[in-house]
């Protein structure tokens, strides 16, 4: 006996297929808006914190959240530069010469006010960090003080090495910025600084003693 199935069965299974088709099309669909709306959404609130990935895209990072809570929560945290509360920074296995060279070439002037020589150079390696801008609003009496709060904050400051790549790469920033990570007792403790002074920005090198609460410290998770 013939059981093969009848046109109008063939047509009514055809139909159920279709219908099928579509609702799972329509589904994906659905999934894929979604997905494109979450990932829209993160890319937001990720550019306002400044935070992106190897690629450049821009990513929520959840290991930074606390980090950055916890300067929130201690009005530490100054986002006033571009309106981001984190830089990255691509670090670049750079020589004390070709690093200076660029620092020039940005437009930055250099201003020894001791020996160069009592702050050693050491070639960083190629690695991304996440740099944050930390300020106080008072005057700061002794430099140790800071790093130990630092510290206690999950970050650690810039060196000299890391604070010229920071610059060079964030010409615009006019704020003076003290890189705490490098540090050289000649009289009184000295540190690396760089700022803009008679619309020239500068690298200098200061004595601490005691600092104004304009200064910002940028830091990097430990």
């Amino acid at each position: 006996m013939d059981h093969a199935p009848q046109p109008h069965h063939r047509e009514g299974i055809q139909e159920q297929l279709d219908k099928a088709y579509d609702e799972g099309h329509r589904d994906n669909e659905a999934i894929n808006n979604a997905e494109a709306a979450i990932g829209s959404y993160k890319r937001e609130i990720a550019e306002i914190k400044g935070v992106t990935d190897e690629v450049g895209e821009a990513v929520v990072s959840h290991e930074l959240e606390p980090v950055l809570s916890r300067l929130r929560e201690k009005g530490y945290l100054d986002a006033s530069f571009e309106g981001k509360e984190v830089h990255n920074l691509e670090i670049r296995p750079l020589t004390e010469e070709q690093a200076l060279s660029e620092y020039r070439n940005s437009g930055g002037e250099i201003r020894y006010s001791v020996i160069q020589e009592n702050f050693p150079y050491t070639m960083p390696k190629q690695e991304n960090l996440d740099v944050m801008i930390m300020k106080f609003d008072q005057i700061i009496r002794d430099s140790d003080d800071v790093i130990v709060e630092m510290n206690n904050l999950g970050v650690r400051p810039l060196a000299y090495e890391e604070l010229i790549q920071y610059v060079i790469a964030n010409p615009s920033n006019e704020q003076l910025l003290v890189a705490l990570g490098s540090k050289h007792d000649h009289a009184a403790p000295r540190h690396w600084v760089i700022g803009v002074n008679s619309d020239e920005r500068r690298l200098d090198s200061v004595s601490w003693v005691s600092r104004s609460e304009g200064d910002r410290f940028p830091v990097t998770p430990k």
